[in-house]
């Protein structure tokens, strides 16, 4: 395959590539955001196409679908990614934020997180699960911002809506979709109690806030009991937890 060769870091592209990485509001204008290692690139190279990927000299001749094809120098490929180390392939992929006024089916909603770890991994947990909507409430962790890619090990292509809001504005849209919200927090109560209804989204608060639903909104809360000696979960780990408990009869093998 043809490729073109990128060595110099102050390349009109390489600087692209590099405000992408940093910048949120430079990602939503351009929607496009970073994906980064080989086996995430692997595995999701094999279900969609990218506009350009950008290669070490040793993964040249890994065949890989793309419409351009850049070598670049390790130095090129330390300036564009986020971790120390770079594993030698990043490419450039869209931002599919999804359909925002059809909330189908499970919900999940991010209500605050701060963490991008947190927010890769709850994604992943949700899609593994069978969830594919998702909602984060600002002021959250950008869902795109290549550490959240990277936590959530492209995850994000298997959502049908993923987007940013605010309680305001998603109100409408739980009430227009019959939404039961059921909500993770310290007092509630325990969940193996819970009745899981027919058409409900599941909140998920950040570990320093917790939820911060509008004052009247309706709402079921439950707690996780656990052991005296352990005060807290993070909010990957209580997620994980209410996830499966609210998805545990459905058919995983669909």
């Amino acid at each position: 395959m043809k490729y073109e060769t990128i060595s110099s870091l102050q390349n009109p592209l390489v600087k692209r590539v590099v405000e992408l990485k940093i910048s949120k509001s430079f990602r939503e204008k351009e929607g496009l955001t970073l994906v980064e290692g080989k086996n995430l690139l692997s595995d999701l190279l094999k279900r969609r196409r990218v506009s350009m990927l950008f290669v070490t000299e040793e993964h040249l001749d890994i065949a890989l679908p793309c419409d351009k094809l850049y070598l670049v120098s390790w130095e090129v490929m330390k300036k564009m990614t986020t971790v120390e180390t770079p594993e030698g392939m990043l490419a450039l992929m869209p931002i599919q934020e999804g359909r925002e006024k059809r909330l189908e089916g499970p919900l999940l909603i991010l209500d605050g997180l701060q963490d991008p770890g947190n927010v890769g991994t709850l994604l992943r947990t949700a899609s593994a699960f069978g969830v594919s909507q998702c909602v984060a409430i600002e002021p959250c962790s950008d869902l795109w911002s290549p550490k959240v890619m990277r936590s959530s090990k492209g995850a994000h292509y298997f959502f049908d809506s993923l987007f940013s809001t605010t309680w305001e504005k998603l109100l409408p849209l739980l009430q227009e979709n019959h939404r039961a919200l059921l909500v993770a927090d310290v007092k509630g109560i325990p969940i193996d109690r819970l009745k899981i209804p027919p058409r409900w989204a599941l909140v998920i608060g950040s570990e320093a806030h917790g939820p911060t639903l509008p004052d009247g909104m309706q709402a079921e809360y439950f707690t996780i009991p656990m052991c005296p000696h352990i005060d807290s979960l993070n909010a990957a780990q209580a997620g994980a937890i209410a996830l499966y408990f609210c998805c545990k009869d459905n058919n995983f093998e669909a």
